[in-house]
């Protein structure tokens, strides 16, 4: 993935991931971690495979840490 295609990513989502997570953990300031944590994730990942729907990765990846 190109850094645009995750600056991309970021700005289409990164609001949305972190009001749900916000409204889930009821911590702002752990919300916004988690949100940050998720991005970190896939960019890694994404090295390694090619991910075939990033938004959906990025999402349960932010369910899975915030579980």
């Amino acid at each position: 993935m190109a850094q645009s295609d995750l600056k991309r990513l970021f700005l289409k989502h990164a609001k949305t991931l972190q009001g749900l997570l916000s409204r889930k953990v009821r911590d702002p300031q752990l919300a916004a971690d988690l949100v940050q944590e998720s991005f970190l994730r896939l960019a890694e990942q994404q090295r390694l495979v090619q991910i075939a729907n990033a938004s959906a990765y990025l999402y349960r990846t932010a369910h899975n840490l915030m579980v």
